[in-house]
């Protein structure tokens, strides 16, 4: 921990305390406050993450640390784009980013520990989410290359509560479950319902609202039918300055510049912050027995989602201009700045029986089918290889630049029994089919030069790429009335690239009613995915000394230019994880309170990552550069988290308090060579340890003050972490981002049992993370003062209104 973050924690510690009544520490007295303390126990919620045994566990009989949020908790802070920024604001070793370039734009790029997004498994009613169609590429270097599911298609709405394993478990739920799992649980209520309209806006004018419901229905005598939706419209976030260029153009009389802006900041050449985006999500759940023995269930989720963001400023003499200058072009004087727009759909539909079979078998068998596809379209640009028409203008200014899909089946079965008392066992097999998919832009945005800022996929980007895998698995626990232990083992083999064995031992150890004690040890692996696997953009061009025709780019690991460089087929990431953690009753603090600390190492190996631009030969002996993905990386993930409850009485009002604080390390240990030559730039592995805050802190405090009025204060400290931008210690360095501390507010007022209205401020006191200027490495030049991909976002404060309506 840096030295700063360690003083910084000490007062961030002390100001929670005063962030609560002044009291807080008291004892309660005997009467009405001890009477209320007796009402206001903890209710144990049950979880059924981390393990496969037919019976729910308490979080803290658990064999490995798993965090429980509820629906009220993930809608206690308004003006949320999506689930991501509620996860990002309760989750201190979550990190969401904006969106900050291309197609990451529209598909949020997140990291659990310091860790790739496809590093983590996500599951919806404990069955696997389908990826996103999109490959990161312009995120924060953790993530770069991932491939992962878009958690913003799921409505909030529709959620019961998130389960978090923060534990390997890939010999449990199989590939990607290398740092942890999150289990979206949704509503399965047979009645009742709620439908809820939001408004809001931040500081500097940006509006948002969002309209949502969820309906609960009764589906014959015994099943039930739950139906939610979302429909929301957030406006683009403008955080930049006018950039010098074209601040000059502008005082040399030029005054279009920047009006060719899609938003509402007319006149800047370029817009820094996040994207404009909407969408519509639904999402149904629904299930019923069939007998006494056997019960169907479905799920499903149908969302569309639009979303624009603009690309870098292009200036009059930019290359594009001078080369439709050399055939007459004379228009544009203020330059242009494109904008990109991606109209993402996305649906799944689960279909599953569960029951019991003779000898006290139970099953649950399942069929899944996910699909995600990404449509890009570019504004406002020029293509010059296509010339000129016949009045003197670029030919074509708008261009569909092609798409990118991704479709998933899987069957899913598994069987459990109990055989004693303590004894369970749970056997089980999937069989999953991927394919991924690059659908090819007009013929005029990849011709020649391509149209700027986003150059089309081509007939030979162009793909449809599948594998097949199968696998097995089995678990056996133990529970007594102090210890419970389990072990896992896991078999898969994929039609790309091999066979995988992943396995898991976990103890957990009651020493007394007041300490517990947990450890776990596990193998995982992520295996790369037919995206990863072929992914290509190439771009063809001229070579100036021979006019001959070459090709550069990124290139499929497997593309003769690859090969030529060193690149081979894509083989698994593999990790081996620690986890020891301890439990803590703390009644002599506040009753029902809890402390639990634990500590993990995760080691990585070859992790999957884009090389360096490398030579090599082209056609005729022309020399080119190309990049790929290869497995280039060995990292480690250690560090500690710390999380404390309690629900506290002063006065005879209740609070609960929670405080979670998560401190994590990244280093790359190693890289593998191809060719002899390290694939990975320095900056980019320096970036990798240190662009995310190795400290962060959420502590909330939830208060009922009366039968009508409460309110939730949140304090969230991002610790200091370093700018992508330049390299620690060059000339010039990289910017250290001191620490940050956001506080939000929310009070609740319920005006009748059916009617309740929330207020809220986000980010209450506008606070943004270090300006960047001289002498560090810097963006000013092209328009933004802050740090492009920082994890404590350069958004501002906010406010937002609620109206609920229940029955």
């Amino acid at each position: 921990m840096r030295k700063h973050d360690r003083i910084t924690v000490i007062g961030l510690l002390v100001a929670l305390t005063f962030m609560l009544p002044y009291n807080l520490l008291a004892q309660s007295e005997e009467g009405e406050d001890s009477e209320a303390a007796e009402s206001s126990e903890d209710v144990e919620v049950l979880v059924v993450i981390g393990s496969r045994s037919r019976t729910p566990r308490t979080v803290d009989d658990s064999t490995a640390p798993i965090d429980f949020f509820d629906s009220d908790e993930l809608t206690s802070i308004g003006n949320t784009a999506d689930i991501t920024d509620a996860l990002r604001s309760l989750v201190p070793y979550f990190n969401a980013s904006i969106a900050s370039g291309d197609g990451d734009t529209f598909v949020r790029p997140t990291s659990l520990r310091g860790l790739a997004p496809d590093q983590h498994l996500v599951l919806v009613n404990g069955v696997r989410r389908h990826r996103a169609a999109l490959i990161a590429e312009f995120v924060p270097a953790a993530g770069k290359g991932a491939h992962a599911p878009n958690i913003g298609m799921i409505p909030s709405i529709a959620i019961e509560n998130i389960q978090i394993l923060r534990d390997g478990a890939s010999a449990q739920y199989g590939a990607d479950a290398i740092s942890g799992v999150m289990n979206f649980q949704t509503k399965k209520s047979s009645q009742g319902g709620i439908l809820r309209t939001q408004f809001g806006s931040f500081f500097d004018g940006e509006r948002n609202f969002k309209v949502d419901g969820n309906v609960g229905l009764q589906l014959g005598t015994e099943g039930f039918v739950n139906l939610s939706f979302e429909r929301n419209y957030n406006q683009a976030h403008s955080r930049g300055v006018q950039r010098p260029d074209a601040l000059a153009l502008i005082n040399s009389g030029v005054r279009e510049v920047g009006l060719d802006s899609p938003f509402e900041d007319k006149g800047l050449a370029q817009t820094w912050g996040r994207p404009r985006h909407e969408a519509l999500l639904l999402f149904v759940t629904a299930g019923h027995p069939i007998s006494d023995t056997l019960s169907w269930y479905m799920q499903g989720n149908l969302a569309q989602a639009h979303g624009r963001y603009r690309f870098f400023y292009r200036g009059p003499t930019h290359s594009t201009l001078t080369a439709l200058a050399e055939e007459g072009f004379t228009g544009l004087p203020q330059g242009f700045t494109p904008y990109f727009d991606g109209e993402t759909d996305d649906y799944s539909v689960v279909v599953g029986a569960e029951g019991e079979l003779d000898r006290d078998w139970f099953y649950d068998v399942n069929f899944s089918v996910g699909n995600n596809i990404i449509d890009f379209t570019l504004y406002n640009t020029i293509n010059p290889s296509i010339g000129l028409n016949a009045a003197g203008e670029p030919l074509q200014r708008d261009f569909d630049v092609g798409a990118l899909g991704q479709t998933e089946l899987v069957v899913n079965g598994d069987l459990r029994r109990q055989y004693t008392e303590n004894i369970h066992v749970t056997i089980g097999g999937e069989w999953r089919s991927e394919e991924f998919r690059i659908f090819a832009g007009e013929a005029t945005s990849y011709e020649g030069l391509g149209s700027s800022g986003f150059k089309g996929f081509s007939p030979e980007d162009e793909g449809d790429y599948e594998r097949q895998n199968m696998g097995a698995f089995i678990e056996v626990e133990r529970d007594t009335d102090n210890m419970l232990w389990q072990v896992a083992a896991r078999y898969e083999r994929y039609s790309d690239f091999g066979e995988n064995w992943t396995g898991k031992a976990a103890l957990r150890y009651h020493f007394d009613e007041r300490i517990t004690s947990r450890l776990t040890i596990s193998t995982g692996f992520h295996a790369p995915t037919p995206g990863q696997g072929n992914i290509q953009k190439v771009t063809t061009t001229f070579d100036t000394n021979t006019g001959g025709q070459t090709e550069q780019g990124f290139v499929r690991s497997r593309h003769p230019f690859a090969r030529q460089a060193g690149g081979k087929k894509l083989g698994a990431e593999t990790s081996l994880s620690y986890t020891w953690g301890t439990i803590f009753d703390t009644d002599e603090v506040f009753e029902n309170s809890k402390l639990s600390v634990d500590i993990y190492q995760i080691r990585i190996n070859d992790r999957i990552y884009k090389t360096q631009t490398l030579p090599v030969l082209g056609p005729g002996g022309i020399q080119t550069n190309v990049s790929f993905f290869t497995n280039a990386l060995d990292i480690q993930s250690s560090g500690i988290d710390i999380v404390y409850t309690a629900p506290i009485i002063i006065e005879g009002i209740p609070s609960d308090l929670s405080i979670a604080l998560s401190h994590n390390e990244v280093k790359v240990s190693s890289q593998s060579a191809v060719n002899g030559i390290l694939p990975v730039p320095a900056a980019d592995i320096e970036d990798i340890e240190n662009s995310y805050p190795n400290l962060k802190i959420v502590g909330t405090s939830t208060t009922t003050l009366n039968e009508r009025w409460s309110m939730i204060l949140r304090g969230q400290y991002y610790g200091s972490h370093y700018d992508e931008r330049g390299v620690i210690g060059g000339s010039p360095p990289t910017k250290e981002l001191d620490a940050t501390f956001f506080v939000d507010f929310e009070a609740r007022f319920k005006w009748r049992d059916d009617i309740h209205v929330k207020f809220g401020l986000i980010n209450a006191f506008d606070t943004y993370v270090d300006t960047i200027g001289e002498p560090y490495a810097n963006r000013l030049n092209v328009g933004l003062p802050y740090a492009r991909r920082t994890a404590a976002n350069f958004e501002g404060g906010s406010y937002y209104g609620t109206i609920e309506y229940l029955w």
